[in-house]
């Protein structure tokens, strides 16, 4: 299908290329396809990773939500819908990694508190378990782990001590 190179001037032609491109950002982010390849590659690769993505992080918020405090789910609850907004006009343009930079502030929010609450979440039944959870989540988020692993590879039984500890160990850390 082909679309005119002004999705502003036309509104059906943007419509019709934020069915496709919105997805294909999506897919980016959350599955690493880069959408760069867009133009090259069938869209409906696009479109299938990009709304099974998003399905994934959907389900991954139902599963964590009881171990979500208030605060985080507000904080959630104005920046998924400002990076949804993003995406939506990120869609005018021809699709790339560039396109996800203001998205990525409400959805890397998002991966943090999954990877974080639901590594808590399953930490009383095994300790080392939530660890390994941790560490496979973000790797089925974003990739193989690469510079961040120290971060990911953090205990997160360390990440629920007091304050006091928690300076300690930052400072253990650096």
């Amino acid at each position: 299908m082909q679309f005119p190179l002004c999705t502003v001037v036309w509104p059906r032609g943007f419509a019709l290329a934020l069915v496709t491109r919105g997805p294909a950002l999506l897919g980016d982010y959350f599955a690493g396809l880069p959408s760069d390849l867009f133009n090259f590659l069938p869209a409906a690769l696009f479109v299938v990773v990009g709304l099974g993505a998003a399905a994934g992080m959907i389900a991954l918020y139902r599963l964590t939500r009881p171990a979500i405090p208030d605060d985080e789910r507000a904080a959630l609850r104005w920046l998924l819908p400002g990076a949804a907004g993003s995406l939506l006009l990120a869609a005018g343009g021809f699709p790339g990694g560039r396109l996800l930079l203001f998205a990525s502030f409400g959805f890397a929010f998002l991966v943090a508190v999954l990877i974080h609450r639901g590594a808590q979440r399953l930490a009383p039944l095994h300790p080392v378990l939530a660890d390994g959870v941790a560490l496979v989540l973000r790797t089925a988020i974003q990739g193989p782990p690469a510079p961040t692993l120290p971060l990911v590879a953090t205990p997160c039984s360390k990440l629920d001590r007091s304050a006091k500890d928690r300076r300690r160990i930052c400072a253990e850390l650096v």
